[in-house]
């Protein structure tokens, strides 16, 4: 996510300093850098604009692009050329690149062919330029690799041996693209030593570059099969850098020497890694290795781990056979209760005979523990007791046990700490709901509405507890259709305390409230891994006259500042 984020950042600073390069103070228009266009500072921004988004939802991007004219037109519709490659969309692309000028045209066709070649398709990048009807670019990183492929290897060889000759001009974000030449050649010596020569510069520009190019050189260095040279970097690295390179390592399948650079870590960075490592340890199947690290985890992650391992299992089919070991490898009972009922909910629709196993040993579980330790896993097994009811025809299902299920974890309830309490009526709520007693749910959701507005210093709440507690309400209000009541219980949340704005406004988006969704979309909301915006297109999609209008409203806020500032309006 942060890597994310900060690409994006990269790329809007980059458009930024070239467009604004050579200003004339007195003139409206701007000259941009390396390019005879012209264009105004309210055109720069846009470009800037769709540049970012192209990365966020590309069809969007062309529209708004589609709206631009003059040299702000060929800019931005030079730069979406590669979107609709990616899109699977050559015609499209070659016919867009016929609209250009000479500049332009240029710069999208060397757009295109190096997002080509750097993904490995440099086939498909020769057939784009015999289609393009273009000679063969000059630029030696372009063409070597086409010629190549084209069967012309002299002639590539000799192009390699001149741009070795000069180190490729000893660019840090250039080399790792030649050593990667001369490895198709393979020329693997000289290769290495430019990848050494590649860190020598970043290195040296690290102060002021943050380590560019690093990313590039370490992934060529696993290409080789470098890996001494890969550790050598990650151990020489801060801190702060090391995420990346330890990653390569995973790939690489080096875990003894991933791990030993994991331990300065802060948590949350490590756990992510963590993840990684033992994902790639299953695809692989050794298990043995993932048996070993899970033993020296503990915690949530732990939880996680386990349950993912349980999950392959299954898969597989070969969780029969491995659930002793499984349950074994729990710290404790709680956590092996835990990990069936979480196995349980993954289950529940795709393999229900299993789930209903898992939730039989996990009730059984339960009952071992001693009494003062049952009420709230007690209170998940009946819930997803019920829940598995909820699913069946109405005429199925058993209303005794819905009833003597309810009515326990009502008596439960009280025998809760404040946070647990509140939260679990609102899980209470939504299992009503489920089961059709809508009138029953909303006495609960206000029962813990008022827990909450009484809660005091007794009770143990800290504001990010409130927080997260008036969003679970808030989404379950939407799921019921009141809007006012869910508005009601996100505006008690301070700001500073909010949190998470992409999954409400994809909670609105999936509930209808497409207009209330676009006032509150802003970059950040966006630059996470659950991007609304698809979602967003496509219920405006399905929509006839009232679609339009939504999305003209959609297109304005994406051309708008408040979107882009980080203090975007939020709903």
């Amino acid at each position: 996510m942060e890597m994310f984020v900060t690409v994006l950042f990269i790329i809007i600073v980059v458009v930024v300093v070239i467009t604004l390069s050579g200003r004339n103070p007195a003139d409206p228009r701007l000259e941009v850098q390396d390019s005879p266009a012209r264009i105004t500072l309210d055109e720069a921004k846009q470009i800037n604009r769709i540049a970012c988004l192209r990365y966020i939802h590309p069809e969007l991007a062309r529209t708004l692009a589609s709206n631009l004219q003059g040299d702000a037109w060929q800019i931005a519709q030079s730069g979406l050329c590669t979107t609709l490659l990616d899109d699977g969309q050559q015609d499209a692309a070659l016919q867009l690149l016929s609209r250009f000028d000479a500049h332009h045209r240029g710069v999208a066709l060397h757009n295109m062919l190096n997002h080509l070649i750097e993904a490995g398709d440099e086939r498909q990048a020769l057939e784009l330029l015999a289609k393009s009807g273009d000679d063969l670019p000059q630029k030696p990183l372009l063409k070597i690799p086409l010629l190549r492929t084209a069967g012309r290897l002299d002639e590539a060889r000799a192009e390699l041996a001149e741009l070795d000759e000069c180190k490729g001009g000893s660019d840090a974000l250039q080399l790792p693209r030649l050593a990667r030449q001369q490895r198709a050649f393979e020329q693997r010596e000289a290769a290495t030593q430019m990848l050494d020569l590649a860190w020598q510069l970043i290195q040296a520009e690290a102060a002021t570059q943050q380590y560019l190019g690093l990313e590039d050189l370490l992934k060529e260095l696993v290409e080789l099969g470098e890996y001494g040279r890969l550790q050598a970097i990650a151990e020489q690295l801060p801190v702060q850098q090391r995420p990346t390179a330890i990653a390569e390592l995973i790939r690489a399948g080096l875990f003894a020497q991933a791990l030993a650079l994991l331990q300065d870590l802060p948590q949350y960075e490590s756990n992510v890694l963590y993840e990684q490592m033992f994902g790639a340890m299953l695809e692989r199947a050794q298990l043995v290795q993932a048996d070993e690290l899970l033993a020296t985890l503990d915690g949530t992650l732990h939880t996680t781990l386990l349950t993912q391992l349980a999950q392959w299992h299954i898969t597989r089919g070969t969780f029969n056979t491995a659930a002793g070991a499984l349950q074994a490898q729990a710290r404790n009972l709680q956590e092996r209760i835990d990990l069936y009922l979480s196995l349980w909910k993954l289950q529940a629709t795709e393999r229900p005979a299993l789930a209903a196993t898992l939730l039989d040993q996990a009730e059984h579980w339960v009952s071992e523990l001693a009494a003062d330790e049952q009420d709230e896993l007690r209170f998940f097994v009946l819930n997803a007791r019920l829940s598995t009811q909820s699913r069946l025809p109405e005429r199925q299902r058993t209303s005794y046990e819905i009833r003597r299920g309810l009515e326990e974890m009502e008596r439960l309830l009280p025998r809760m700490d404040s946070y647990s309490r509140i939260a679990n009526l609102g899980l209470l709520a939504r299992l009503l709901q489920k089961l059709g007693r809508d009138e029953d749910t909303m006495a609960r959701l206000a029962q813990a509405r008022e827990l909450l507005r009484h809660s005091g210093p007794q009770d143990e709440l800290e504001d990010f507890d409130k927080a997260l507690l008036l969003e679970d309400m808030a989404k379950t209000y939407l799921q019921l259709q009141r809007l006012d009541l869910a508005l009601a219980a996100r505006n008690e949340i301070p700001k500073e305390a909010m949190f998470d704005e992409h999954e409400w406004i994809a909670a609105l988006i999936e509930h209808g409230h497409l207009q209330l969704a676009i006032e509150g979309l802003s970059l950040t909301t966006l630059l996470v891994l659950a991007q609304p915006l698809a979602a967003l297109t496509t219920k405006i999609a399905e929509l006839a006259e009232q679609g339009q209008a939504l999305r003209s409203q959609l297109l304005a806020r994406l051309s708008g500042d408040a979107f882009w500032e980080p203090s975007g309006t939020t709903a």
